[in-house]
């Protein structure tokens, strides 16, 4: 097994095996009990790295949209674009979640029928394909979780994890507990999974940018946070575990010494509590991703908001 890499043969995917060249990320979403965290790292990383936000959100009367972006970012962006112009054609009182569905796989169709299956490196290493997380709100049937494979799109139950860092994100999204837990809880989970997916996959980088679609309909800002308070948490949560894992796998040790570990452990994540509500970072965070997106904020992809 190669020892540099402890993440390589985790779920069977092999880092190593990734498309040369091919610009590569990590896009998410969770379902919480409010509604939908999306969430995306902001390196796109090919022949160089760069830095800039992969969410892209899409505003038609009362429907949302928003697709994250993981894979080959001009043929991406383009297909985002293609993707809001046909949304923006469907009737204002038709904006049923098949007929939202429909739009987006047309423009998918389009993108992929016309420049990726032709393209010569299609099903190469270097292949120019991409894929989107979608978070989409339609006012007849409600918010849906979704995600693209080519020029499908697919509606999911509770979580997806996509791009080069999906496969430790699925691994990590066994701390998932469903739909029915709270913002505070589902923030706190991605934080992590995000700082261990960018600290383990030299791919994926960055600030962490989050986004919440309401069941309501309504949709926060865009929100990004440095990792500063995701090291401090992320450390000291795998101290404690392995803390605890040793106080309880070793049968040779004392009930004294058991309760020791276990006390050591405990007092990590109190000073971890301690520091991260004196910071406020993540209450913050939470009271962005609660509040709702104002016109003023900036435009939506395709024109301004309906």
């Amino acid at each position: 097994m190669n020892q540099q890499n402890p993440w390589r043969w985790v779920r069977g995917h092999n880092p190593d095996h990734l498309r040369k060249g091919k610009p590569v990320t990590i896009a998410a979403g969770f379902r919480f009990v409010d509604g939908i965290l999306l969430c995306a790292d902001t390196q796109y990383s090919s022949t160089r790295k760069t830095h800039e936000s992969k969410i892209f959100r899409i505003q038609h009367g009362a429907a949302h949209i928003v697709l994250i972006l993981t894979g080959w970012e001009s043929y991406g962006k383009r297909t985002a674009e293609m993707i809001a112009e046909r949304v923006k054609a469907v009737p204002l009182r038709d904006l049923t979640k098949e007929n939202l569905h429909n739009a987006i796989e047309a423009e998918l169709g389009r993108m992929f029928k016309t420049h990726i299956y032709p393209h010569p490196d299609w099903g190469k290493e270097s292949s120019p394909d991409f894929q989107f997380v979608v978070g989409l709100y339609s006012p007849t049937d409600g918010t849906f979780l979704m995600k693209t494979e080519n020029d499908l799109l697919i509606t999911l139950d509770d979580k997806v994890c996509l791009g080069s860092g999906g496969y430790l994100g699925d691994y990590l999204g066994r701390m998932y507990l469903g739909s029915t837990q709270s913002l505070n809880d589902i923030v706190a989970f991605a934080t992590y999974l995000f700082h261990e997916v960018k600290a383990h996959d030299v791919s994926c980088g960055g600030k962490s940018e989050f986004m919440v679609v309401r069941n309501t309909g309504e949709i926060s800002p865009i929100t990004t946070q440095d990792i500063a308070l995701a090291e401090e948490y992320s450390s000291s949560f795998n101290e404690a575990s392995t803390d605890m894992f040793y106080a309880v796998a070793d049968l040779e040790k004392s009930d004294d010494e058991r309760d020791q570990k276990m006390l050591k452990a405990h007092e990590k994540l109190l000073l971890s509590l301690t520091y991260r509500k004196d910071k406020k970072e993540q209450e913050r965070l939470v009271k962005t991703l609660e509040r709702k997106l104002m016109e003023d904020m900036g435009e939506a992809l395709g024109g301004k908001p309906a």
